[in-house]
Parts: structure tokens; sequence; C-alpha cells
């Protein structure tokens, strides 16, 4: 397997050729860092307490479908995350599910671990059989999305001025 391809270990984790990628809920160890770090990037800065995040990201640890978290880890290591929710832009309702909080620490940036965390939460939403998915993001990755397949929709929407991003499911293994 190549870096940045998904594969499954004998366990039934999702790897590549050096990290693991899992359900928050078989690794709750990394549920603090995941919360610190949505928390300092997306909901701090807007007012929210990390105890905000906590209880967010507690629902994700009881459900069997949305939200759900994903962790990126090696050894023992956070390295990074995604979240599936149902709505992640109140300005757009109208769209679900939405792929939000995409981080990968910045040590581990460049190496095709967002790619990876990105590829894991499709295909968690193909398996619930969702058609069209959703994200929004800073203009400033619009490179980034689009060379991952993901098809701008809209720019500038809402206070943060924010772009929003559709992909429609592939079938597995297309």
């Amino acid at each position: 397997m190549g870096e940045g391809s998904v594969g499954n270990d004998r366990t039934g984790h999702a790897m590549t050729s050096r990290f693991l990628l899992d359900d928050l809920r078989s690794q709750r160890m990394y549920a603090t860092t995941v919360a610190d770090r949505i928390w300092r990037e997306w909901w701090g800065p807007h007012g929210a307490t990390l105890a905000d995040v906590e209880a967010a990201l507690d629902e994700c640890l009881d459900v069997n479908d949305l939200p759900v978290t994903l962790v990126a880890h090696e050894s023992g290591r956070f390295l990074g995350t995604v979240t599936c929710v149902a709505s992640d832009l109140a300005e757009r309702s109208q769209y679900s599910p939405w792929i939000a909080a995409l981080w990968v620490e910045p040590e581990e940036r460049g190496q095709g671990l967002g790619a990876a965390l990105l590829g894991k939460a499709e295909a968690r939403l193909r398996d619930l059989g969702v058609g069209t998915m959703f994200l929004c993001a800073k203009s400033t990755l619009r490179r980034y999305y689009a060379a991952l397949g993901w098809e701008l929709l809209e720019q500038g929407v809402g206070p943060h001025l924010l772009d929003v991003w559709r992909r429609l499911a592939t079938p597995a293994g297309a």
C-alpha cells in the first residue's frame, strides 16, 4: 500500500503505510485532543468554550451513524481528525451531510494524511447510503479541495465568507 492509500489490517482498522484511521468510539483516548484542536481552530475564536466542544464530541461517541469522528494515529500518537455531521453551516441548512473539522497536526501536513482522512470520511458516508456530501472551508483552501475532486458550489457564504463544496459519492471500488 502506498502512503495515503487506505486498507484494513487484521483487526479491521483502516490503515496506510504509516498510520491508522479509526472511529473515535474505538480510540476514546484521543477525545480530549480532538476536542482541543476543534476548539482552538474553529470554536474558541467565536466564543465557545472547550466544554461546549467536548459536549458536542460526546454525541459522536453515543450514536451509530451521524455524527461520527475519525482519528488518525500512529503508535499512540494523535495525527489528525475529521468529523461527519448532519449540518455544519447554518446559512446552508438545506445541505446534508457535511464533512467538517478536518485537522492534521502541523508537523504531519503535506504527507497525504488529510486526503486519507477525507477519503475515510467519504467512505463512511457512502456506507450510510449518502449520495452527495458537502464541506465548507476558507477560500485559501480552494486548490486543496479542488485537487481532491471536490466541486466548488458557492463562495463567500456567511459571516466567515466560506466556500461551500460538494462531492458526489462514488461507488466502493470505483
